[in-house]
């Protein structure tokens, strides 16, 4: 998908606010597109996403905010860029064209491990400090542990997504299983190894393993516990086979190298962001943020994210 780029400015608080979306044909237009984005004193918060259209407007009065808390600093107003992928993201840190971001913890521990960004608190994204990633099976499959899943096949969510792709993935192969993408899930499988498949969604994945059509399905337990995602007659059928350790819903970082009495400041405006009444409908807009907090133990995810990068993941 190529997102059109965007380029409108809006006027919150007194500040203007760039809201430019970076198309994903190629380095020499993200940085025409970041340099119209960021002239000056300004920031640059940035989010990779294949929907700017969708995603920009959500950021517009958080950007504001920060702005208006880092005027004193010379700071004249945040901008907005999006990117459609990890790599982009990387260069536009590299290049300085991003400052800060939100992000999933995967993407941002590849961007810390690539020396461009810095994590520096937690996210309480939709209200969530932290969630799991389960594969489930069906009751009554005989499949108890992730090794009789040897010669079977598992249904995953889609190629982006954390919880119910990236962490179970990485957690099969932890676990001592070779993967395999198959074409459909109705194709053989080498009885040595796995064979997984795309679903989509979490009904999709739950039905599968219900109808026997894959042996195990990847998802959150937060769309397991979401009725809406997963009917209960259909959860009744279903155990959890494995649940990762919990994870941080979302994470904030900065751009390493960003100056840092500017750090400083983010870092203590965020801490007390869900204190100030002013900001509850700016948290809400942003993604439904119910504060921020000291980033836990990432040593789970640090690990994942090693064997999932060994694999060019």
């Amino acid at each position: 998908m190529k997102p059109a780029l965007l380029s409108s400015f809006l006027l919150a608080a007194g500040l203007c606010i760039a809201v430019t979306a970076v198309p994903s044909n190629g380095a020499r237009a993200e940085a025409q597109a970041g340099a119209e984005a960021a002239p000056g004193n300004t920031l640059v918060l940035g989010r990779i996403t294949g929907n700017p259209r969708k995603q920009l407007p959500k950021m517009t009065d958080f950007a504001a905010y920060l702005a208006g808390k880092l005027k004193d600093l010379g700071v004249g107003r945040v901008n907005t860029l999006a990117v459609p992928d990890r790599a982009a993201m990387a260069r536009a840190l590299k290049d300085g064209r991003v400052d800060f971001y939100s992000e999933t913890v995967l993407s941002a521990l590849y961007l810390e491990a690539y020396g461009e960004g810095e994590i520096l608190l937690r996210e309480w994204k939709k209200g969530v400090a932290s969630y799991r990633s389960v594969i489930v099976a069906k009751v009554g499959s005989g499949i108890t542990e992730l090794a009789d899943l040897r010669g079977g096949k598992v249904a995953f969510e889609d190629p982006s997504s954390t919880s119910g792709f990236l962490f179970p993935y990485g957690a099969l192969t932890d676990a001592g299983l070779t993967l395999n993408q198959l074409p459909s899930p109705r194709a053989n499988v080498a009885a040595a190894s796995v064979g997984y498949v795309f679903a989509e969604e979490e009904l999709n994945i739950a039905g599968w393993v219900v109808r026997g059509i894959v042996d195990a399905g990847a998802m959150s337990d937060q769309d397991l516990k979401d009725l809406t995602r997963v009917p209960g007659p259909i959860k009744k059928s279903l155990k959890v086979l494995y649940r990762s350790p919990a994870l941080p819903r979302s994470l904030f970082s900065v751009r390493r190298g960003l100056e840092a009495r500017i750090k400083a400041r983010i870092k203590a405006v965020l801490l007390k962001m869900h204190q100030d009444p002013a900001a509850k409908p700016v948290l809400e807009k942003y993604y439904r943020v119910k504060k921020y907090d000291e980033v836990l133990d990432l040593g789970y995810p640090r690990r994942i994210t090693g064997l999932l990068a060994a694999r060019g993941m």
